[in-house]
Order: C-alpha cells, then structure tokens, then sequence
C-alpha cells in the first residue's frame, strides 16, 4: 500500500513539474492593429513562487489575449497608443493607463494564494530595474 501511495505521489510531482506554464505566444501581434512606430512598449515581469507556477497565466491586451506569461519570465511587446488596458485574465486583474508613442509600460504580476489574489500592478522605472533582476527574460517570437 505504501509503494502504491508513494508511486502515485511521485507520479504527481513530475505531472506538476513536467506541465509547469511556460511563456508563449496565444496570437500574432498583429491583432492589435499597431502601424508603424505609433506604439509604446510594455515589460511585464511575473514574480516566481511556488503557487500557481504549473500555470501561465494569460495577459490581455486591449481585448486580445496576446500571450501566457510563465513563472518568474519577463517579457516585452507592444501597446497600441491611447487608452490602454492590460488584463491578468484568470481573475480580471486590471491595469488601465494612456499609452504614448515610444514611452516604456512597466507591469508587475504576483499569483498569491492569500485572501488578496494575485497583485498585477505597473510599476515605476526605478520599481521596474530592481524586480527585474530576478526575472528570466523570455522573447517572444511574434507570428507574422
């Protein structure tokens, strides 16, 4: 009995480790009908911890869910100008602000088991250059 308990636990580890959420792409930047330079650019940096790290939680962009951002990633992409809204999908987490052309967007993402939920905030520059030296940058490859 106890090397069936073991063999089931063992196999649950790996399924929770083998299935962690990676950092991809859910549709072409292309979606978000940016022309030219008249963008800004955001850099997201979800913090790693434990809970909630088998889970690559979608990030919406002015409607269009554009990626899954993975455990302890950063990534960048591109926000069209005017009023903005970044969304932490799986609990509607919202950031809105106005994008202006070539301004830099910074975005933090905590999945956190407490009461409170998940903290998806922006951030200051100076924030920004301190959390980021934890993270693991991940490109994103655009479809084109």
């Amino acid at each position: 009995m106890k090397k069936i308990i073991l063999c089931l636990l063992a196999m649950g580890m790996v399924g929770f480790w083998g299935c962690s959420g990676s950092t991809k792409i859910l549709n072409s930047a292309d979606s978000l009908e940016i022309t030219g330079d008249n963008y800004s650019t955001g850099y997201i940096f979800r913090e790693s911890s434990l809970y909630g790290s088998a889970i690559a939680g979608p990030i919406q962009v002015n409607g269009v869910q554009l990626f899954r951002i993975g455990n302890g990633d950063c990534v960048t992409f591109k926000i069209p100008l005017g009023q903005s809204e970044i969304i932490y999908v799986p609990r509607w987490n919202r950031v809105e602000f106005l994008s202006e052309r070539g301004q830099k967007y910074y975005f933090y993402l905590r999945v956190d088991a407490g009461k409170s939920g998940p903290d998806f905030r922006q951030l200051t520059e100076e924030e920004w250059n301190e959390k980021q030296k934890a993270c693991n940058w991940v490109e994103l490859k655009w479809k084109k």
